[in-house]
């Protein structure tokens, strides 16, 4: 809220001075301009590219711009001046790991930043090579070697293996012994049903 100061007119050296009246603004802690991050959510994983960004932004001073920050880069810039309003950016952006957060600057030119949130694109699927077994029949009891190797833009956090006899159904693997080198599995002993 702005407050006024007035003086009253005053007589020095033979010459009078009138009153003069200054405007102040005093700023408390509420005045700061709120950002509430509503998606995406922190740590969100998405397959798409595509990512709508959406915050609600109020101050009592009024906003004056809101910026998409993409790790703690300013992105896209919003100037439309609207309080209490859910802002959204639309973002298309490739395979990695990002933050993003809002940086508000209102009427005042006081500007904050949000707090700020992961999120993962993971559009790509990671490639695979298999270089052992090869694609051939193989006899009951006989000892294989699975060796692969495993590329991902954002990493590869496991591979899984299924084995599929002849009539087309998974074959149960229990006891299973397994010595892993670097990123080859070898499997030592196994009984099947």
């Amino acid at each position: 809220m702005p407050f006024t100061i007035r003086s009253s007119p005053t007589i020095a050296n033979g010459v009078i001075y009138l009153g003069a009246s200054l405007q102040f603004y005093a700023l408390s802690s509420n005045s700061l301009p709120i950002i509430t991050l509503n998606s995406p959510a922190n740590h969100y994983n998405s397959t798409s590219s595509t990512i709508i960004f959406n915050g609600t932004i109020s101050d009592d001073w009024g906003i004056k711009n809101v910026s998409l920050r993409l790790n703690g880069i300013i992105n896209q810039t919003n100037y439309s001046k609207l309080n209490n309003f859910n802002y959204t950016f639309s973002l298309n952006i490739s395979d990695g790991y990002y933050n993003w957060s809002y940086q508000v600057c209102d009427s005042s030119d006081i500007c904050v930043n949000s707090s700020i949130i992961n999120l993962t694109i993971d559009i790509l699927g990671p490639s695979l090579s298999i270089f052992s077994p090869l694609p051939q029949v193989y006899s009951y009891n006989q000892s294989l070697s699975l060796n692969y190797s495993s590329t991902d833009i954002n990493g590869v956090l496991s591979c899984n293996y299924s084995v599929i006899n002849s009539t087309g159904g998974e074959v149960i693997i229990a006891d299973t012994l397994l010595e892993v080198i670097e990123e080859s599995v070898k499997i030592l002993h196994s009984t099947y049903f």
